[in-house]
This record gives C-alpha cells, sequence and structure tokens, in this order.
C-alpha cells in the first residue's frame, strides 16, 4: 500500500470502528458485524459476473475482510451457518469463508466436507460470470477451494 492509501485504509477502519466490532471473539464480533451487513441484505456488494471500470466497495466489505482476517482459524464457527433457514445468515458464512480462503495453505477437512450447494444466488452470478462459469463450483467446498487459488 502506498502512504496515501494507508492513511485512508486507517480513516477508514478509524471512522467505522473497526477494532470496536471485531474486539472479542468470533462470536462477539459476528453479532455485532451481521447486523451491519444484514441491512444491505449480503456482504458482496459486487457480484460474480459484474464487470466496473472503477469499483470503491462498501466499507461492510472491508470489515468483513478484516473479519476473515482475524478470523480464519475460527472457520468452525460459520460453518453452522452454512445450513441456517436465513438466507442472509447462510450468504453471509459462506462469503466470509470466501474472504478467510486465502489465508488457508491447505483447507481445513471441516471446509472440504461441506458439499452443501450454494445458495440459488450465489450460483446464478457464478453461472452467469464468462470467467467462473467454467470453474467446477458446485458446493461451498468446491467455492472456497477455487477462491483459495486467487
Amino acid at each position: 500500500m502506498t502512504d496515501s492509501t494507508e492513511e485512508w485504509y486507517t480513516d477508514l477502519r478509524l471512522r467505522y470502528q473497526f477494532d470496536d466490532l471485531l474486539a472479542g471473539g468470533i462470536e462477539d464480533s459476528w453479532d455485532r458485524c451481521s447486523s451491519i451487513w444484514r441491512e444491505r441484505g449480503r456482504i458482496e456488494d459486487k457480484p460474480f459476473g459484474v464487470r466496473h471500470s472503477r469499483y470503491a466497495p462498501w466499507w461492510g466489505k472491508y470489515l468483513a475482510q478484516e473479519f476473515a482476517s482475524k478470523f480464519y482459524a475460527d472457520c468452525s464457527f460459520l460453518i453452522g451457518f452454512v445450513d441456517s433457514r436465513d438466507e442472509f445468515e447462510q450468504l453471509a458464512a459462506i462469503e466470509l469463508l470466501g474472504y478467510m480462503a486465502p489465508h488457508f495453505n491447505l483447507l481445513p477437512v471441516e471446509l472440504e466436507a461441506l458439499t452443501n450447494p450454494l445458495p440459488n444466488a450465489l450460483q446464478r452470478e457464478i453461472e452467469s460470470d464468462w470467467i467462473s462459469r467454467d470453474l467446477p463450483i458446485c458446493s461451498v467446498a468446491t467455492y472456497v477451494e477455487a477462491l483459495s487459488k486467487l
């Protein structure tokens, strides 16, 4: 990061109180952060298949990336939400697992075992994207594995 980028990101973290939102363990942080993400309906604001010449993520996506960076070792907590009947919780957990993917040297066994199909909205995005549609992404495990290689 350049100095100006670092200053901007530090300002973003302070303005939106990332440290307070991510204080404590994953359960407490999930409770605080999920209410923020729920306001938008999901974390990801740039779905697969959407291309922009300029793109600036909303601050909640940065918060999710910080969440993933801090709690990737606790990914098993999110696995419990993959089967949630709450569509938001299910999609948020899968998106966070995707953000955690680059932090894994090897995919944890409990993630490899997630043969659950992706939520319809996410599966449609992947299938409509000319870059990802040919990848064998058909389950939560294959989604996280594909993102771990990016």
